[in-house]
């Protein structure tokens, strides 16, 4: 029986992760928090923007909608969930169900960062994983095949890194201000990608967040073996991932 949950609300939940070896068992029961769209219950529609009623409440049953995405919004370094929740008012426009993981005190181990989750060597690609599985199978309206990603700085690092990981992890993904500089990994990836970044980034630099003294450092104590530049990595998406015919981006940079 499924939970009676409220639509267009925040609802905090755990998943505990099965055959766990973290150090710290503590580390094995994680929090996310999961949005359920408005389509979900039974008054119907809203516009975008709008309160919702009281006594709107998903209680297992619903109308046909059909399979609905799974959205998964991953934070900054040293920001929680809740920084993602400005992304609620568009679950209940386009009708996706949107899930919201906490790192380990505020970060995701993303392979080249970030803080006390790559330092504790958390494995948070597991995480993502089974709280993917877990809620694809709770809910009949979800497929694992439509589950889509959004990530903020070291939360656009933990998709690019789960993506070379586990390449059917996500359908798309949608990285703002950080990317995996393990290139040589990535031609494993199987996934369309929006790419947003600042060339004049102060946080995570778009040259690459490499180990070189004469660069300055990015935040979260991101360190690579490779120095990538965002416009490699473009490059390399497009042409070994997407298999697209481009001219090689090029620029300066700066920072």
């Amino acid at each position: 029986m499924v939970q009676s949950l409220k639509c267009s609300s925040f609802h905090t939940r755990t998943v505990t992760l099965p055959n766990c070896n973290e150090d710290d068992q503590q580390d094995c029961t994680r929090v996310y928090h999961l949005v359920l769209p408005r389509i979900l219950c039974h008054s119907g529609f809203r516009r975008l923007g709008e309160a919702p009623e009281e006594n709107e409440y998903f209680e297992g049953t619903h109308k046909r909608v059909g399979t609905l995405p799974l959205v998964f919004a991953l934070h900054a370094f040293e920001e929680d969930a809740r920084s993602m929740e400005v992304f609620i008012p568009y679950a209940d426009a386009s009708n996706f169900v949107l899930v919201l993981p906490e790192g380990k005190e505020f970060s995701f181990n993303a392979g080249d960062c970030c803080g006390a989750a790559k330092h504790d060597d958390i494995n948070d690609v597991e995480y993502l994983t089974h709280l993917k599985q877990e809620l694809t199978q709770e809910f009949s309206f979800l497929h694992p095949s439509l589950t889509y990603g959004i990530g903020w700085n070291n939360g656009a690092f933990m998709l690019t890194y789960a993506m070379q990981q586990v390449p059917s992890m996500f359908k798309a993904i949608v990285p703002i201000a950080g990317y995996t500089h393990r290139l040589q990994e990535m031609v494993n990836a199987d996934a369309g990608m929006m790419l947003h970044y600042s060339l004049d980034d102060t946080q995570t630099r778009p040259s690459g967040c490499c180990d070189n003294p004469n660069l300055p450092e990015c935040n979260g104590e991101v360190m690579s073996d490779w120095c990538v530049s965002i416009l490699q990595f473009f490059d390399l998406w497009a042409t070994e991932v997407d298999q697209c015919s481009i001219s090689d981006a090029s620029g300066g940079f700066d920072n």
